[in-house]
């Protein structure tokens, strides 16, 4: 399947064209991309309160790990009244993950720019 590229549009009941922001553009872009490889695709909204359960398999994390990450209160969560059971919001799971991505690209960059200089062996 090619990819979608230029700006997407879809037809109304009338046949006229309406522009669909680039923001749409890109989340249908990105999910076509992923339901032609063959994974499943689930849309949530940035309020969505998820489990540590959900949270976990969000973040491609174990459920012992992610409890490490909001005990030492990397990403923020709120235990239920009377409870030890914890919920958090989707959009701090996101954040996270937005973040953590961000180190491991830094990291990347850092290590070629190490093996391009040759100085891995100095």
């Amino acid at each position: 399947m090619a990819a979608l590229e230029g700006t997407l549009v879809a037809v109304d009941a009338a046949g006229d064209r309406v522009d669909l922001p680039e923001g749409l553009s890109r989340l249908l872009r990105r999910a076509s991309e992923e339901i032609a490889a063959g994974h499943n695709v689930t849309m949530l909204r940035s309020d969505e309160v998820l489990t540590p359960n959900e949270a976990a398999e969000v973040l491609g994390l174990s459920r012992q790990y992610l409890s490490r990450l909001l005990d030492d209160g990397v990403i923020p969560s709120e235990t239920l009244p009377s409870s030890a059971h914890r919920r958090l919001l989707l959009a701090d799971v996101l954040a996270f993950q937005v973040e953590r991505d961000r180190r491991r690209a830094g990291v990347e960059a850092f290590r070629r720019a190490v093996e391009d200089a040759d100085l891995a062996d100095a």
